[in-house]
């Protein structure tokens, strides 16, 4: 059963906020599978992300006397658009997915989550998930987020 489906369209902007959405799972819900995936995640036009990468050496790094040669925005052919995800349910988190994958499934039931996640008191419920834009470096990144339920098999005697 389908219980969320949408694509959005984040553009630059939502660079280091958040995007929330929320979806039901009614009764007799044992599991719910979120797929999530997000596109472009890879840009190579330096001009997109030069500024950002020289900003973030002088932060983390400050002035330094060429000794760190490889820390020049030349070095970097590639960079990538980072959105991550977090989930809560009824109002308690439940975790939080940081990975650099533009594809992610995160499986949820009470007997069996995926990493970075924790198993609910129950499945039914309110449910709320947040799209952490930590970097789009392009114009806008096209989010695909399904969220499918799955009833308990019953079998038949």
């Amino acid at each position: 059963m389908i219980l969320l489906k949408k694509n959005i369209k984040l553009t630059k902007d939502f660079s280091e906020k958040d995007y929330f959405t929320s979806f039901s799972v009614p009764r007799g819900i044992k599991k719910i599978s979120l797929l999530f995936s997000y596109s472009p995640d890879q840009v190579t036009d330096r001009s997109l992300f030069s500024q950002s990468v020289s900003e973030a050496i002088k932060k983390y790094y400050g002035e330094f006397d060429g000794e760190l040669d490889q820390l020049k925005v030349e070095n970097f052919d590639t960079i990538k658009n980072l959105l991550t995800i977090s989930l809560d349910c009824n109002g308690r988190f439940i975790g939080n997915r940081h990975k650099w994958e533009s594809n992610q499934t995160i499986e949820i039931s009470k007997n069996k989550v995926t990493p970075g996640f924790i198993s609910p008191h129950m499945i039914e419920g309110e449910w709320g998930v947040t799209i952490h834009c930590h970097q789009i470096f392009t114009e806008s990144v096209n989010v695909e987020l399904k969220v499918v339920g799955e009833y308990d098999e019953v079998a038949c005697g």
